[in-house]
């Protein structure tokens, strides 16, 4: 049995109709920091610490989590709102067998909050189980779900 379109849009909600999700950036381990810096809004060294833990351009989602309530306490909402899309993205639709990272060359996409609602996530989320076919069947909690279909319907209205 195979997973459709129409199947991933019935499961999580997100728009199967929009732009294409095309990171066709490559991202190095120094662009990976520096798009923390500049759209998360944590410090150098902070960035360059998480870089040296990882191998490769990636996040790790506890340090994801970290910053996300790090910003939000310092009231730094579009850097939290940030962390937390990406937190949800390595969580829910990128989620490969490991759950723990999450690439860094989409965080280019959350640049601008305001166009992330016109992406087409599902044919992303398709597209990325299918390269993760045979490797695990990925399961995310209904709850998950939900969050991240009303965060990309509700940036907008929060910016």
């Amino acid at each position: 049995m195979t997973i459709t379109l129409d199947d991933v849009s019935c499961l999580l909600h997100v728009p199967i109709r929009g732009e294409l999700v095309d990171p066709d950036v490559v991202v190095t381990d120094y662009d990976a920091i520096h798009l923390a810096v500049e759209l998360f809004g944590v410090s150098l060294s902070d960035a360059t610490t998480e870089a040296s833990t990882v191998r490769g351009p990636y996040y790790k989602l506890d340090w994801l989590k970290q910053i996300f309530e790090q910003q939000r306490a310092a009231n730094n909402f579009t850097g939290a709102l940030r962390a937390y899309m990406m937190l949800l993205l390595g969580c829910t639709i990128l989620a490969d067998k490991t759950f723990t990272l999450v690439e860094a060359k989409y965080l280019p996409l959350f640049r601008d909050l305001s166009t992330c609602g016109r992406y087409c996530w599902g044919a992303a989320a398709l597209g990325y189980w299918d390269k993760c076919k045979g490797t695990s069947i990925i399961f995310f909690s209904e709850l998950q779900r939900l969050q991240f279909t009303s965060y990309i319907f509700a940036i907008p209205y929060f910016i």
